[in-house]
């Protein structure tokens, strides 16, 4: 197994330092020397205020055991730091890592997947709709093929950047200004060019209202473009994997046996779609 992490501002031209933590089962010549694997891009939630550890190493660890690529991005976070295009720059900048050394980790360049909960699930939204943007790989100094991403998964997230959306996420990504805020509601950008998708929400959501989820896939739908999505009838925001593994303390509201199977339904998602 390859488990390391990396700075990115190594890399590429990003203005601060940022992490990516990386899970790649290693090859074996008993098996197949020569696997290439499905690569999953992990962005935890947090309002663009942090990085949740709760939708970070133990959500990477499910992929993981199915002999699936998992990356964790540590993006930029707090109001100085998670101003557009920042973050959204650090997120294309770990798909162009993937493909850059996809060698190194037996990476099929055809199966990079973007992943995010909450603000980072609208962080793996927007790097869904916007890998095709000359502007952004012209920033990183890459080509748009360098940061393709190939799929999408979403759990509960922030969608819009309007008030439907989470105040603290639109705060902090866009400081309120009412372009950044048109330019970075996610239900406005979907193309043709958006990748496959597999969205998870819960009905009674009061955090991020599942009506993101809804024009999200409203949006999907009008431009062809295939999804699978799930609407639970129990679970708080937050959620995570809804089990004991991610539940936090003294907090029992986040393990529900109805919602945890969200997990294994995205799993074969995965297999089957990819």
């Amino acid at each position: 197994m390859i488990h390391e992490i990396v700075n990115l501002k190594d890399y590429f031209p990003l203005k601060y330092d940022v992490t990516l933590e990386c899970y790649c089962p290693s090859n074996y010549d008993e098996i197949d020397k020569n696997r290439k694997r499905k690569s999953i891009v992990v962005y935890p939630g947090g309002g663009y205020e942090f990085t949740s550890e709760r939708e970070a190493e133990p959500v990477a660890l499910q992929f993981l055991q199915n002999d699936v690529n998992t990356f964790v991005l540590k993006y930029s976070c707090g109001k100085e730091k998670a101003l557009y295009p920042t973050p959204l720059l650090e997120a294309l900048a770990a798909v162009a890592y993937l493909r850059k050394y996809k060698d190194k980790y037996n990476v099929d360049e055809n199966k990079i997947i973007v992943m995010g909960f909450s603000a980072g699930g609208h962080l793996a939204a927007l790097t869904a709709a916007s890998w095709h943007v000359k502007e952004y790989a012209k920033a990183l100094k890459v080509t748009n093929d360098d940061i393709k991403v190939n799929g999408c998964i979403l759990g509960y997230p922030v969608i819009s950047m309007k008030p439907i959306g989470h105040w603290l996420t639109t705060e902090n990504f866009t400081h309120n200004d009412e372009e950044l805020i048109k330019k970075c509601s996610v239900e406005d950008l979907v193309t043709e060019n958006f990748p496959k998708t597999f969205v998870w929400h819960t009905c009674f959501d009061d955090t991020v209202p599942v009506q993101n989820t809804l024009l999200l896939v409203n949006a999907l739908t009008n431009k062809k473009v295939p999804y699978e999505l799930h609407i639970f009838p129990n679970g708080p925001h937050g959620i995570s994997l809804a089990n004991h593994m991610t539940e936090p303390v003294n907090y029992h509201a986040c393990v529900v046996k109805q919602t945890e199977i969200w997990i294994k339904l995205c799993l074969k998602f995965v297999k089957e779609e990819f």
